[in-house]
């Protein structure tokens, strides 16, 4: 399956439905074609807030539709006071807004297609939930799945009608008004049979409430996947900690806050608790932005195969390092070197984690200028009407392109390995060894002109430019051939017409001699 690489897109408002109070589900339309996987996920910024929001200008979202042709993303949001809610609630069909995207494969289906699904969802965090639920029935997946959806009372529960329509004998749902209880789903668990993956989303309460349920019931956080927040842990790092410890006027707090690299602190599930001003800087995102988000506010550009390997060795205690590519608040992709170790508590327990950031954007752009610097040299090398040759310091040939080969009739193994003056015309040999000498001594670019032995036996003229540097000669060749025999034809012409100048002229003088006498004759 593949992961399709995130963009920028600006799409316009296309429809605005209400299904429930407070909920809204918002599509968008963008002119450019938008793939995506089912449950992946995806940015919405809102260009210019005019209510200030401390979190910020973009929001993640559940992908609410299938994969389609007409390039529409929905989105379901519930309403809040927050600034940023109350600008996208008061959005009207035909605004623009950007969305980032896609993103995510921890609900992917396709990485889940072992295994039988449960689905606890609060509220709005049933909004991947449904889209899976349709694609497992549109495609007839072997795959069985129960929901329990959590909601306060029935006027705030959207999507009621929808679910009475996917129910079949491989989905079936419960509607919960309160908490949840394990024996909601005691019975699908038996009914289930093989390996369950627990998938949990929704706000923060209901997910530890959640948690604590599974837990205490014998399942493995192994296997549960969250979407957006993530339970709150026993002896879990928090920010207080960080505050108490970190926070105090001393050299290793000053040198982490002043450190040139991007540095955060999490807690065991990701959540940023600390960022430094590096952080800020490189990612574009304020502190208020970053913290009690997780790394994913300016990551999730690499592959599910990648996060996976993270993970679980993030899990294992084991430190991380690698090379990630992210994107900043403005859109731009940077590259950086991760580095990520635990913090264990006194009992050796993972209760956080410290991850440092080192931008080698600069860099990347360097190695791919050098890349296709090289493919650009490697085709001019291969293509050119001229000969070239690359060979090292000490005369033995290193390369050379197909137009050398084609000129002195050699394989190539005839030359690779062999000196450069052991081709050339014994009468030139002093004056070439002449010009390597100079190359050698660092004369950047030297002319010359010489005779090289081609494998039928016979010369070809060559003119030669040369440069070197410390460790190779560079050398292109014309092939001179036809203009020194023209050269010599000329000379030799000249020669002739020289020789029969002379002749007349002394033929006219004679004749002048010959006419004096004849006249002193006559007189």
């Amino acid at each position: 399956m593949e992961k399709l690489p995130p963009k920028k897109f600006k799409v316009k408002v296309d429809s605005i439905e209400t299904i429930a109070k407070g909920v809204k589900k918002i599509t968008f339309k963008t002119n450019e074609s938008f793939c995506f996987l089912v449950a992946q996920y995806v940015w919405v910024e809102i260009p210019e807030l005019k209510i200030k929001d401390p979190k910020g200008n973009r929001r993640a979202f559940s992908i609410f539709n299938l994969p389609n042709n007409d390039n529409k993303i929905s989105i379901v949001a519930r309403t809040s006071e927050s600034g940023y809610k109350q600008e996208l609630f008061a959005l009207n069909v035909g605004d623009e807004v950007y969305i980032h995207g896609p993103f995510g494969s921890a609900f992917v289906a396709d990485y889940h297609k072992d295994t039988n699904l449960i689905f606890i969802a609060g509220g709005v965090g049933i909004t991947p939930f449904i889209p899976i639920i349709q694609n497992i029935k549109s495609q007839s997946l072997p795959i069985k799945t129960f929901l329990v959806y959590l909601n306060k009372d029935k006027e705030n529960t959207p999507f009621v009608s929808e679910l009475k329509s996917l129910k079949n004998g491989n989905f079936d749902y419960e509607i919960v008004y309160g908490d949840f209880s394990w024996n909601f789903v005691k019975d699908s668990c038996v009914n289930l049979g093989k390996e369950i993956k627990w998938l949990i989303a929704g706000p923060q309460g209901m997910v530890d409430q959640v948690y604590l349920e599974l837990e205490k019931s014998g399942i493995s956080k192994l296997n549960m996947v969250f979407e957006n927040y993530y339970p709150t842990l026993k002896n879990n790092l928090t920010k207080k900690t960080i505050e108490d410890q970190l926070f105090v006027e001393n050299v290793f707090a000053k040198a982490i806050q002043n450190s040139t690299n991007h540095t955060v602190i999490t807690d065991v599930e990701g959540i940023v608790l600390y960022a430094n001003k590096a952080a800020q800087d490189i990612t574009g995102y304020s502190l208020e932005e970053i913290l009690g988000n997780t790394p994913r506010l300016w990551g999730g550009m690499m592959s599910h195969e990648y996060y996976l390997d993270f993970w679980k060795k993030k899990m294992s205690g084991e430190p991380f390092q690698g090379e990630i590519m992210n994107r900043r608040k403005n859109g731009e992709i940077y590259y950086a070197v991760a580095h990520i170790a635990p913090i264990l508590s006194s009992d050796k327990t993972i209760i956080g984690f410290v991850g440092t950031e080192e931008d080698i954007s600069i860099l990347k752009k360097r190695e791919q200028e050098i890349r296709d610097k090289s493919v650009e040299l490697d085709t001019f090398f291969s293509t050119a009407n001229d000969l070239m040759c690359i060979a090292g310091i000490d005369g033995y040939f290193k390369r050379i392109n197909p137009k050398f080969k084609e000129i002195l009739a050699y394989e190539e193994k005839d030359l690779l390995g062999s000196t450069f003056i052991s081709f050339v015309h014994p009468e030139d040999v002093e004056y070439t060894n002449n010009i390597i000498k100079k190359l050698a001594q660092g004369e950047k670019i030297v002319s010359f002109k010489n005779r090289f032995h081609r494998k039928d036996g016979s010369y070809v003229w060559l003119e030669w430019n040369a440069a070197p540097n410390s460790e190779y000669l560079y050398a292109i060749a014309r092939d001179i051939t036809e203009d020194i025999k023209n050269k010599e034809i000329m000379e030799e012409k000249n020669a002739e017409l020289k020789k029969m100048n002379k002749f007349m002229v002394g033929r006219e003088l004679k004749m002048i001699e010959l006419k004096e006498e004849i006249n002193k004759l006559k007189n």
